[in-house]
């Protein structure tokens, strides 16, 4: 199988994804080393426990950052 599709290649980047700037080095980075993007598993998740009512308007715009827009 090896021999017909070749070894599979991927590359492991870590970046934040609430950083614009950070999402563009780690395409650059990934797009040098093979030349496009075929594929983007994104990983990113947090909870902060406590209850409903008790969240803060920074804690909402904290979880929409990294779950939604990231």
């Amino acid at each position: 199988m090896q021999k017909k599709y070749g070894k599979d290649v991927f590359l492991g980047v870590t970046l934040d994804v609430t950083d614009t700037e950070s999402l563009k080095k780690a395409i650059q980075k990934i797009c040098l080393k093979f030349g496009g993007l075929d594929i983007i598993v994104n990983n990113a998740g947090i909870s902060i426990s406590k209850p409903l009512e008790e969240h803060t308007e920074e804690d909402w715009n904290k979880l929409l950052d990294i779950l939604v827009k990231g």
